[in-house]
């Protein structure tokens, strides 16, 4: 899926009629706004129950949606290019913990409307399953993730100096 396909399918979803504090984009999908990634396959979606009904809602409302059922709280749309879980379980793995599902919807990024899973979740998704088409995809997000914690770091010294710089300067002014 090219960069106008994953747009045309965050627009798809809006056919579900979903809120956005009912569902969020997992998989690789959350690699897409942090421009990690710019081919895509599908989307994974996570809903709440109350996504999940609407979802039952408005499943057969368009023929071209193409529903398959995949497991028995996944669906998948459009031959596999949009798939929705109730639960998130990947390769069977399931912890209540790891993949509370208000908990990735609450702590989702936002990015041009739709929540994406934050990159930590889908780094340890992807390293939990251990897929040779993930290793790339680890490798990236593990130097974004290194990389925003350097710069955090570096943004934290440069403003532990400011604040001396600046409490030297108030000190030498109040003398």
């Amino acid at each position: 899926m090219t960069l106008v396909e994953f747009n045309v399918i965050l627009n798809l979803i809006n056919l579900f009629d979903l809120s956005k504090n009912d569902f969020t984009i997992f998989g690789s999908g959350p690699i897409y706004p942090f421009k990690l990634k710019l081919l895509f396959r599908d989307a994974d979606i996570v809903v709440t129950n109350k996504g999940w009904n609407n979802i039952l809602k408005h499943k057969n409302k368009y023929s071209f949606l193409n529903c398959k059922q995949i497991s028995r709280d996944g669906l998948s749309f459009f031959n596999g290019r949009i798939e929705v879980f109730k639960e998130w379980r990947p390769g069977g793995i399931r912890s209540y913990l790891l993949w509370n599902t208000k908990r990735l919807i609450n702590t989702s990024l936002e990015y041009n409307g739709y929540k994406f899973v934050k990159l930590d979740n889908v780094l340890l998704y992807k390293m939990l399953l251990g897929r040779s088409k993930d290793k790339k995809d680890i490798s990236k997000i593990t130097w974004y993730l290194n990389t925003q914690k350097q710069n955090y770091a570096l943004r934290r010294v440069y403003n532990k100096k400011l604040s001396i710089t600046c409490q030297a300067l108030f000190s030498s002014i109040t003398k």
